[in-house]
């Protein structure tokens, strides 16, 4: 059975969301000047998260398995993140990929699962 999810579009959304809020600047061009770029940082998270499902997808692990584990992930290091009361940078990073994944864990309907089970394997 095939995925009702296309993930190339999912990355592309998340592609745009991200150069919007650069405005097309590099990213590195803001943190080496010690600006705080949340907004940004939250739109990368999202990038990056799917780009590591799709990396999983590709050596053959299922579309939903692959976001079941990622967000395991994912959300284990924003805790991490968050009791240690690391900048709000890196918060948001996380935030961001723990977002999308669960969104696209609900698209695929795997609604049972807990964010923070831990998933088979």
């Amino acid at each position: 059975m095939t995925d009702p999810i296309d993930l190339d579009e999912w990355i592309g959304k998340a592609t745009e969301l991200l150069q919007g809020r650069s405005a097309g600047q590099a990213m590195c061009t803001f943190t080496k000047a010690g600006i705080s770029v949340p907004g940004m940082k939250y739109a990368e998270g999202r990038w990056a998260a799917l780009r590591e499902v799709q990396r999983a997808v590709r050596t053959g692990t299922e579309l939903s398995e692959a976001a079941s584990a990622a967000e395991y992930s994912w959300a284990g290091q924003l805790d991490v993140l968050q009791q240690r009361g690391a900048g709000q940078d890196w918060i948001a990073y996380r935030s961001g990929g723990v977002d999308v994944l669960a969104e696209l864990i609900a698209q695929l309907g795997a609604r049972g699962r807990s964010r923070f089970a831990q998933p088979k394997g």
